[in-house]
């Protein structure tokens, strides 16, 4: 998997080296790239110039493949759609504990709802309770 690359790197860091991974908030280290690795350097993207991924984008150290030239490589190599598979796999994790949240939420409402009905039922009883007996007496008083 760590086969060689062109030395084509882009200009600009890359937005999805950022430790918040774009809209969301990583919760454990190895969620995305990260900010800069061991050799202090940010990361970069490099196509591969392998026949088996001709094309195919990465995330590399600057150093990668110019040991030649002395410089020493840190280890960083990661396919990009990789990284973006991880993403999509923890945005559905993620939504999925926002659902989860919100079905609860919604749970101890309806379960708030239900015992506010019950309490106004009783209510309503006890209402027409006292209107029967107040009918009963002004019926007693008039008949007598």
């Amino acid at each position: 998997m760590m086969g060689g690359g062109s030395n084509h790197v882009s200009s600009s860091s890359n937005r999805r080296s950022e430790r918040s991974c774009g809209r969301r908030t990583v919760r454990s280290n190895d969620e995305c790239l990260p900010d800069k690795y061991g050799c202090g350097s940010r990361s970069v993207l490099k196509w591969s110039g392998m026949e088996a991924n001709p094309g195919r984008p990465f995330y590399g150290c600057p150093t990668y493949n110019l040991q030649s030239v002395g410089k020493r490589w840190c280890g960083l190599f990661m396919w990009v759609d990789k990284v973006l598979d991880e993403e999509e796999v923890n945005d559905r994790d993620n939504r999925g504990f926002e659902l989860e949240e919100w079905r609860m939420k919604l749970a101890w409402m309806i379960g708030s709802l239900e015992s506010e009905i019950k309490v106004l039922k009783l209510a309503f009883c006890v209402l027409l309770v006292i209107v029967l007996v107040v009918i009963v007496i002004v019926v007693c008083v008039v008949w007598k």
